[in-house]
């Protein structure tokens, strides 16, 4: 892989050890141009990284007179898709196809699971990273002051349930903005 899974968000700031952990539990998928990955609403099983070509996130037009396909993002090397489902085993919130011909790295849930629970650096890793993203969003609403502030200096234990609760914003506030 030309970009390593050090640089990838989901995974930045992980142990070596961490990391070679993960990567033990991953396997890569090929897909041709067209192909579907998953659909929206489908069960999650996991977590992608582009390893070559584009592949297109996407939702599905609502009422009459909208467009078959709202295109939310174009992916390429290094970008990753998943990571939600792969902590809270909510449902498809998009779905993925392949764009242009390419490989994803595929982390399957359960192994995810069994990783964050025998690796305490994993999951601390994997909770600051959500952090940084919830404190990155436009528009992102919080329960109380003190929750944004911990939110944005990365204060937030990190368990599963505090993981499962910033995806949870996470797919508000990205449903709000893939809808609008």
């Amino acid at each position: 892989m030309a970009v390593p899974i050090s640089e990838v968000p989901f995974f930045n700031g992980m142990s070596g050890e961490d990391l070679s952990e993960i990567m033990l539990v991953t396997r890569a998928l090929a897909f041709s141009a067209g192909q579907q990955v998953f659909k929206e609403d489908d069960e999650p099983d996991g977590m992608y990284v582009v390893l070559s070509g584009v592949f297109r996130v996407y939702v599905l037009g609502r009422g009459s007179g909208a467009a078959p396909k709202k295109v939310l993002a174009s992916l390429k090397q290094g970008a990753h898709v998943g990571e939600f489902g792969l902590i809270d085993g909510q449902p498809r919130s998009a779905a993925l196809e392949c764009e242009a011909a390419g490989q994803l790295l595929f982390l399957p849930a359960p192994a995810f699971v069994k990783v964050v629970s025998a690796r305490p650096g994993v999951a601390k890793t994997v909770t600051e990273n959500l952090c940084r993203t919830v404190a990155n969003q436009k528009g992102m609403i919080y329960k109380t002051e003190e929750l944004k502030q911990r939110i944005r200096n990365a204060q937030i234990p990190p368990t599963f349930d505090n993981m499962k609760a910033m995806c949870k914003m996470l797919r508000v506030n990205n449903y709000t903005i893939a809808r609008s």
